[in-house]
């Protein structure tokens, strides 16, 4: 990960990890949540 933060640094953009499971898959839910999540984090 230090090497991805490195690299895009560079181009003035900032990353984040997301940890998720299997299970968080099969949750139906789990799609809409992570669509808010990945558009709360800009």
């Amino acid at each position: 990960m230090a090497i991805y933060n490195t690299l895009f640094s560079q181009l003035d953009v900032t990353l984040s990890q997301l940890l998720v499971i299997d299970r968080d898959f099969r949750d139906p839910s789990f799609g809409l949540r992570l669509h808010e999540t990945e558009f709360c984090s800009r």
